[in-house]
């Protein structure tokens, strides 16, 4: 099976996980650190069952192994920051299906025929996984500062909060700490990151 231009996988991953979070910086940080913890070790686990011939039961033990570390996260959040946990809530459940989108877990890539490619799935995701990391820190920053004027990190008793800017925390831009807001935001950076990709390809072709 062949998954969708890889702008808009970033883009639905970013909507399953990164838009239902708070507009905190240091929640988003826990989120994207789990995702990329879950495609590793669904990477290792998937290269391993390659390399032993195990391809008719892959599927069901990578999709057992990361419900299992869903589960596994809910538990430890829990019990270093018991406010995190319960403000995370089921968010932290999502965490897998952020893995699927973000990397070929239970896809193989393919050529433009659509031909599987013999591409190591290890460093095929954790390459996928370090632009969805850096863009769903980006986002998060962006998103805090415009809303809040502030930026924040997680610790045992919740958040450390740094103040950056006191005008910019108004009811104005606190829209965007909001879903709606989220969305509105996503969709602006989304439309420039298109139109950026756009003109670095007609400036390539027309040399």
């Amino acid at each position: 099976m062949k998954k969708p231009n890889s702008a808009h996988v970033y883009l639905a991953a970013m909507l399953s996980i990164l838009v239902p979070a708070p507009a905190r910086f240091g929640y988003t940080l826990i989120l994207v650190l789990l995702t990329d913890v879950t495609m590793l070790i669904a990477s290792s686990l998937r290269l391993g069952l390659k390399k032993l011939h195990i391809n008719e039961l892959s599927n069901f033990f990578l999709l057992a192994t990361m419900l299992f570390l869903a589960v596994l996260y809910k538990i430890l959040i829990s019990a270093w920051s018991p406010l995190i946990g319960m403000i995370l809530g089921f968010i932290v459940y999502l965490v897998p299906s952020s893995s699927f989108l973000v990397g070929y877990i239970l896809f193989e890539k393919q050529d433009t025929n659509g031909k599987p490619l013999n591409e190591n799935p290890l460093v095929l995701n954790m390459a996928s996984a370090l632009i969805f990391t850096v863009s769903g820190l980006l986002f998060s920053f962006f998103r805090e500062l415009i809303s809040f004027g502030t930026i924040s990190f997680p610790s045992r008793n919740g958040l450390v909060i740094y103040k950056w800017f006191k005008s910019m925390s108004n009811e104005y831009t606190s829209f965007f700490a909001t879903i709606p807001g989220a969305f509105v935001l996503l969709a602006l950076i989304f439309a420039v990151i298109t139109f950026v990709v756009r003109k670095i390809n007609i400036q390539r072709r027309k040399r």
